[in-house]
Order: C-alpha cells, then sequence, then structure tokens
C-alpha cells in the first residue's frame, strides 16, 4: 500500500465557507419572515389570513408552483434521458440548447428587451448570461 492510498482528501475550506456564506445570504429573507410572524400580534395575524383575497392568491400561487413543477419534469426528464442515453446527430448543439433556459433571464413581453436578455443575446457563443 502506497502513501497515497492511505492520506484522505482534503476538503475545500475556501468552497465551504463561500457555501455557508451563500446559505447564510440565501435564509435573511426567511429568518426576516419567521421574527415578523413571531412578533405580530395574534388578532393582527387572523384579521390578515381573513382577508378575501388570501385564499385566491394562495390558490394562484399553489397552481403555479404545481405547473411550473410538472413543466419542467415533463421536459427536462425524457431530455435529460435522451442526451445521457441516446446517440443524437448533433449532440452539442442539443445539450447547449437544454441548458440554455437555466443560463438565461427568463423574458416574457413586458422584460424582452431588458438588459438580461439583450447581454445573453449579445454574449454570444463564448459569453456567459
Amino acid at each position: 500500500m502506497t502513501a497515497a492510498a492511505t492520506t484522505t482528501p482534503r476538503r475545500p475550506w475556501g468552497l465551504v465557507a463561500a457555501s455557508l456564506a451563500a446559505v447564510a445570504l440565501a435564509a435573511i429573507p426567511v429568518v426576516h419572515l419567521i421574527v415578523r410572524v413571531a412578533s405580530a400580534d395574534p388578532a393582527e395575524l387572523t384579521a390578515v389570513f381573513e382577508r378575501p383575497r388570501i385564499p385566491l392568491l394562495v390558490g394562484n400561487s399553489v397552481l403555479l408552483a404545481a405547473s411550473v413543477t410538472a413543466t419542467a419534469v415533463a421536459l427536462g426528464v425524457p431530455s435529460a434521458f435522451l442526451l445521457a442515453r441516446a446517440r443524437l446527430r448533433w449532440r452539442g448543439m442539443w445539450a447547449v440548447l437544454a441548458a440554455l433556459p437555466s443560463r438565461c433571464p427568463p423574458t416574457s413581453p413586458h422584460t424582452a428587451g431588458s438588459r438580461g436578455s439583450r447581454r445573453c443575446a449579445a454574449s454570444g457563443r463564448r459569453g456567459s448570461c
């Protein structure tokens, strides 16, 4: 047995620190929401949840989350299976097209022509969106 086989790999402490910083930044809004709800008056919370528009908003949010999840699974799983298992002509192009939605900002009629979509279109083949 050689010395290289008995050593354990080093932890990438810089990557661990960067990951913990990202998690801490992402947790700030959730922690703020929990603190605000915990410090609110129960009667005030009840009044907020009894507003007639709240069930509509919650229902729309749940419907949107379910439809986005179903669409992502319906499109993502077959394309991932094809890219991983099938022998496709122009496989590189299909891999780029499959990854493109995660690299470019979403556009809609309201945001078409925004800085993000123009930057993505202008960055070309080697640029990052």
